[in-house]
């Protein structure tokens, strides 16, 4: 039995292989877990067929199995024997057992992924959306007993979304705390993620407030974060906006608009309110000028964090 596990959080690799391994009881199996990036195919192989003293049968799991995609390959590629590989695939036994597992995209056209899709033991999670966020959180909160106060939730994932792995870390940090978690304790203890911070850094835009726009940008700038990144970032969420004000031009409501996009409520709300000030020809102009910002800034005319303050004064 050969499977691939691709999720893409740590966390919902774990919840999916505890459904798998009640099939394989500690009494008749040794689970090992192995590192695609440190030990050859052959070794792995070699390893799987192999019983205990005791008589039990293993199972081994796989992680960072990177010849299922199209990333740069490791040096240990160089070692490897493929011709073992295949010859995995092609047996009929019911051994061995593994379960190979990634965090990151597979290559449809990849040799190997074709050949494990013939025998359908392939798994795809799916990225969680934000609504799909709370049952998640909630179960790991009570897992760890914390005391969790009203918004907490929704304020937690605004904050750290898409970034599942991240917000479970998150928990383990409030947890030390020993109090009831607020939206204004997550506010102070838990750092923004670089796309909540360009959300912000945009809303602070949009309301005129330029001298806390300015801050934000000066913190991501101590954070080492590049203009060029800012505006990349910024003129996404510019292009978001014309895309918002277009589906309500089409009569769709906020939520109907946040369910289209899957994103939060909020955040479709915080860009209707700044329609009146920034309608659609403010935010194309503001689209066209990031554009001549980032030619400007890559042909050398101009200091890429001097220009992007600029900017941010003349939006």
């Amino acid at each position: 039995m050969i499977r691939l596990l691709v999720s893409p959080t740590r966390y919902q690799q774990t919840i999916q292989l505890s459904l798998w391994l009640k099939d394989y009881p500690e009494d008749q199996w040794d689970i090992l877990s192995m590192d695609a990036l440190t030990t050859t195919i052959q070794d792995i192989v070699q390893e799987a067929y192999t019983f205990t003293l005791l008589g039990k049968q293993r199972l081994l799991l796989i992680q960072n199995a990177y010849f299922f995609t199209s990333a740069r390959k490791p040096s240990i590629d160089q070692e490897q024997d493929f011709d073992v590989f295949e010859q995995l695939f092609r047996q009929t036994l019911d051994l061995p057992h593994l379960i190979f597992l990634l965090e990151e995209d597979v290559d449809g056209k990849n040799k190997w992924v074709k050949l494990i899709k013939q025998s359908n033991d392939v798994t795809l999670l799916p990225v969680l959306k934000k609504q799909e966020w709370a049952p998640v959180l909630e179960k790991a909160i009570q897992e760890r007993k914390i005391p969790w106060g009203s918004g907490a939730t929704w304020a937690l994932t605004e904050r750290l979304y898409p970034d599942l792995d991240r917000a479970i870390n998150e928990l383990d940090k409030l947890q030390l705390l020993g109090e009831t978690i607020t939206e204004k304790l997550i506010q102070r203890w838990v750092p923004l993620t670089l796309e909540s911070n360009v959300f912000e850094l945009s809303n602070a835009i949009l309301k005129g407030q330029l001298g806390d726009a300015l801050a934000i940008f000066r913190d991501l700038s101590y954070q080492r974060v590049e203009p060029i990144t800012l505006l990349t970032l910024m003129s996404r969420q510019f292009q978001g906006m014309e895309i918002v004000y277009a589906l309500e031009e089409k009569g769709l409501s906020p939520i109907a608009i946040a369910q289209a996009l899957n994103w939060h409520e909020y955040r479709v709300k915080v860009l209707l309110q700044a329609k009146k000030t920034f309608p659609l020809s403010r935010v194309e102009n503001a689209v066209s000028s990031l554009a001549d910002l980032d030619y400007q800034i890559k042909s050398g005319q101009m200091d890429r964090f001097q220009a992007f303050e600029t900017w941010l004064l003349n939006v």
